[in-house]
């Protein structure tokens, strides 16, 4: 029996076409609404992100007093000396849990928004990265005096989760030409 002169279905999936060098294009751009794991990511991202800048608002509420003159409680020592934020080891403390929420909403951003993007997920992996190294650094640096800081352990641990899940659509768009 000849399967040649069978009629062929009209919804048989094509096999991709083949270039003259040999090589098959890559994917197509991406769809514009994001599958189910892309969504959970951006929904995930997003909640843990505002966590944490709800957990630790404090280095905020003094960003924004500077920048917009709103109150910030100052610390003060038991004899009553008045000690500015940047001067304490709560600032450091502070900074990454905050640059770790910051991180995680501009991914959930950079997914939702411009993950076709090349400039704006390089930017994203670069402020996670930032984040990550800033919170393992600070890890290494304040054990020996405070102890394990969990807050800024889990941003590592998440942080470079996230920088392993950014680096695949990050080449593919550097692949494409962004």
């Amino acid at each position: 029996m000849d399967l040649s002169k069978l009629p062929k279905r009209t919804n048989d999936v094509q096999p991709p076409a083949q270039h003259a060098g040999g090589f098959s294009p890559g994917p197509g751009p991406a769809p514009a609404e994001p599958d189910a794991s892309v969504k959970m990511d951006i929904w995930i991202s997003g909640a843990v992100g505002t966590l944490s800048l709800l957990l630790y608002p404090r280095w905020l509420k003094w960003a924004s007093s500077r920048v917009f003159g709103t109150p910030f409680d100052p610390f003060v020592k038991p004899d009553g000396t008045i000690v500015p934020y940047t001067q304490v080891p709560e600032f450091w403390a502070d900074l990454g849990p905050t640059l770790f929420g910051v991180a995680l909403l501009l991914d959930a951003l950079v997914l939702l928004l411009a993950r076709r993007n090349l400039l704006a997920v390089g930017m994203g992996m670069t402020l996670t990265a930032l984040a990550t190294v800033y919170n393992a650094v600070y890890i290494v640096a304040s054990f020996g005096k405070y102890g394990l800081a969990l807050a800024s352990a889990l941003a590592v641990i998440v942080g470079g989760m996230m920088l392993m899940a950014q680096w695949p659509l990050f080449k593919s768009l550097l692949r494409r030409g962004g």
